[in-house]
């Protein structure tokens, strides 16, 4: 998420920036392999922060979120024991128990298990270039808003392809395509016959 990005962006692009984000993490309770699991902000604004998750919160309200017993019991497990680990400095419950925010000891600590509907890792980094160091080849997807293409290129190409397969907006991170994890489905389901005489 940039920090810049947010502040330019209306509030009709911020309200459509959580509503996005909330059909890409709460659909499949966050356990799709492009579900949304940790929120960088790029940048320093505080207030954009509490900003999306009060815009978050509405849209969890607006939508008749309910958070199913175990999941809200995973999430207050998974959050209690990743503070206990020394990775998380902060605990916020929003909304019930429909959305959960870990603040990081840093973007580092990211835990890379799954930890709950609606429960997001948190961290603030300086620039796209201070999350490079983190990325590991299973991470498939970056979900963005705020950044432009001249940015996103130059993070993708500092990655030198370690990892991340796709770059999405907000709202997108579901969304099939023939292109997947890096491979091009029709190709690689497809059987070439050659003939040579």
């Amino acid at each position: 998420m940039s920090v810049e990005g947010w502040r330019r962006a209306s509030h009709a692009e911020r309200q459509a920036a959580a509503e996005g984000f909330y059909n890409d993490s709460y659909w499949f309770d966050q356990a799709a392999c492009s579900s949304p699991r940790a929120v960088f902000w790029v940048g320093e604004d505080p207030g954009a922060e509490e900003e999306f998750r009060t815009l978050l919160a509405d849209v969890l309200k607006a939508k008749q979120h309910v958070t199913e017993p175990a999941m809200a019991v995973q999430k207050r497990v998974s959050a209690y024991g990743a503070a206990a680990d020394g990775a998380v400095t902060a605990i916020e419950f929003d909304s019930g128990d429909g959305l959960a925010t870990l603040e990081l000891a840093g973007p580092e600590a990211l835990p890379r298990e799954w930890l709950g509907a609606g429960t997001f890792a948190t961290a603030r980094v300086g620039s796209l270039a201070d999350l490079v160091p983190i990325v590991v080849r299973k991470d498939q997807t970056v979900s963005q808003f705020g950044f432009t293409e001249a940015e996103l290129i130059e993070f993708v190409t500092a990655l030198a392809g370690r990892g991340v397969d796709r770059v999405v907006p907000f709202g997108s991170a579901l969304t099939f395509s023939a292109i997947w994890d890096g491979y091009d489905l029709l190709a690689e389901f497809s059987r070439r016959v050659t003939v040579k005489a």
